[in-house]
């Protein structure tokens, strides 16, 4: 297997530029994502860079049926998705190929759609948007121009699919803060599928200060969202969004201690890999490289291809730890 550069503006499906040579630091990186998530069984990234498209919209279509009849087990679907937009092996011509064969097919038109959408973000760069330029913006909306139309495209198969009204959400809250748009589309995913933990957890998210909303309105909703706990044991988890969110907030100005007080009282609700990349990253930041690793090891075990994890967890090896 090939392991790729890691490629910080990949633009479209078509093609992308490379802006930057990887160091042996990043191809580590690349290569411990890869190890990681052969360990968590995803598939759907190395079939599509085999050109196993057929099998690639077979696993998809296979696991969305395991989603219908159990909701507890969306992650085995949308892992998947997550795997694909943040691999980092070069198959924007396979994913175009791929879409080619197969236009009308509803999970060709989704990975499409969040393959672009992943494309997008990284054109516009991981930074807040006072600190990103007016350029990064252009770029990223027009490649997130071609990523609604795949998922679009996905409701009008089939309208009850709550994984493209997600994404749609993700596209336009990041689209310059289009809050309106943002919340049609995660509202009806909310009506569609209630019980979703990845719907409450992107809805959450978008309703955060930093977006748009509020702590009063994160209140309400993890209220309402509190009647689903019985039908989906793993929603429990995120009762502790609007503490995750202040403890963030105070991890990024650098008040280290302050969010590692927060985020273990976080940790009453369970363990949330959000919660526990923040305590590592935080105690690691105050060189509690000990205490820090251990809660970056059992991040990386729920989300083994994020990279901020995988870079975090490397950092942790190096030091011997």
């Amino acid at each position: 297997m090939r392991f790729l550069a890691i490629i910080f503006l990949a633009l479209s499906i078509q093609g992308c530029k490379t802006f930057h040579q990887p160091t042996v630091y990043e191809n580590e990186v690349t290569n411990s994502i890869v190890r990681n998530t052969k360990k968590f069984g995803l598939k759907l990234v190395s079939l599509i860079e085999a050109g196993k498209y057929k099998q690639a919209i077979t696993l998809l279509e296979e696991k969305y049926k395991i989603v219908k009849s159990d909701i507890t087990k969306e992650d085995f679907f949308f892992l998947e998705l997550k795997h694909l937009q943040f691999t980092r092996r070069a198959i924007a011509s396979n994913v175009s190929l791929l879409q080619d064969t197969h236009p009308n097919n509803l999970m060709s038109n989704l990975i499409s759609g969040y393959y672009l959408s992943a494309k997008a973000r990284e054109a516009r760069g991981g930074k807040w948007a006072h600190l990103t330029s007016e350029s990064q913006f252009n770029e990223m909306i027009k490649i997130q121009n071609r990523a609604i139309q795949y998922l679009l495209k996905v409701l009008e198969i089939d309208s009850g699919n709550y994984f493209a009204h997600l994404e749609l959400g993700n596209i336009y809250k990041t689209s310059k803060g289009d809050f309106y748009k943002s919340q049609l589309h995660f509202l009806e995913a909310k009506k569609i599928k209630p019980n979703s933990y990845w719907v409450w957890a992107d809805y959450l998210t978008s309703i955060t200060p930093r977006w748009g909303g509020s702590y009063p309105l994160m209140s309400k909703n993890i209220n309402e969202m509190a009647a689903y706990i019985t039908q989906n044991k793993n929603l429990e988890i995120l009762k502790s969004s609007i503490i995750v969110d202040k403890a963030s907030l105070a991890e990024y100005k650098g008040n280290y201690s302050i969010a590692i007080s927060m985020y273990k009282d976080a940790l009453k609700f369970g363990n949330d890999h959000r919660v526990l990349i923040g305590l590592g990253y935080s105690n690691n930041q105050l060189g509690n490289y000990t205490e820090g690793c251990k809660y970056i090891r059992l991040a990386v075990k729920q989300r083994p291809f994020y990279p901020r994890y995988i870079t975090n967890h490397i950092i942790c090896e190096k030091k011997g730890m």
